[in-house]
């Protein structure tokens, strides 16, 4: 009940925020600074967030390694991740969507985190510019790039080998990709990568990406949840049945 309540008071105070348009600071889970903007964020104001995918991070990524931020949003993993790594590791954060672009580099400034790459594009199979969409009703995180539709706003799409590339990078450690069943189309864009550095990857489970899961199963990963969901920290445990898996979950696929 208690927690219904902070539930709520928060939700209001994101409203009327949002309504006057002045920015919220606040720590969230693990203490990093952020700041919402217009409810841009507001989700990791008024919940946890993925506090269990958190585990999984500090299981695989160690100093130095790179981290793949796909669907970066407003930097809830790439600030943490740029923690794990140090100094000598590097973040590439990816994130399409202009205003959660804007507050994902507000918060890596409030964070002090000059290992991180940011870049406003997404990333998908090919290159070209699409349009990505909040639909109606949803929050800002919830963004994306199936209805190839206009509206919205024209962003530019990379593949991922390419992008690292030409920055020269020369190993990585691990991916997540959480693009609103946009999963297939980056997985096609990153095949030299999965082949050249075999990374961890956390896909979250959209409604398109049991082409993409098999596919990783033929590419020899081992797929993994956590028992408790994103949610909750817990142990990973090995996927047995791929319809089991709740939607919108993530999956840890290890090489």
């Amino acid at each position: 009940m208690q927690k219904r309540v902070v539930y709520a008071h928060r939700r209001f105070l994101l409203k009327v925020l949002g309504y006057l348009n002045l920015p919220l600071y606040f720590r969230n889970a693990y203490g990093a600074r952020m700041v919402v903007e217009r409810e841009v964020g507001g989700e990791y104001f008024v919940s946890r967030g993925e506090v269990g995918t958190l585990r999984v991070l500090d299981e695989f990524l160690k100093e130095g390694d790179v981290f793949v931020d796909v669907g970066a949003y407003v930097g809830f993993f790439s600030i943490y991740a740029s923690k794990r790594v140090g100094r000598k590791g590097k973040v590439l954060a990816f994130e399409p969507n202009p205003p959660a672009y804007r507050i994902l580099l507000k918060n890596l400034t409030l964070n002090d985190v000059p290992n991180v790459m940011a870049f406003n594009v997404a990333l998908g199979s090919r290159e070209e510019y699409r349009h990505i969409r909040t639909p109606k009703g949803r929050p800002p995180s919830e963004t994306t790039l199936l209805s190839g539709e206009e509206g919205g706003f024209r962003v530019r799409i990379r593949r991922l080998d390419d992008v690292l590339d030409e920055l020269g990078i020369d190993r990585v450690r691990m991916v997540k990709i959480d693009v609103e069943g946009w999963e297939n189309e980056v997985l096609k864009g990153m095949e030299r990568t999965i082949e050249r550095f075999r990374p961890v990857l956390i896909v979250e489970k959209g409604p398109l990406f049991l082409g993409g899961y098999l596919h990783l199963l033929e590419r020899g990963y081992r797929p993994f949840v956590l028992r408790d969901t994103k949610r909750r920290p817990s142990d990973m445990v090995p996927v047995e049945d791929y319809d089991s898996v709740p939607l919108y979950d993530n999956i840890i696929f290890v090489g």
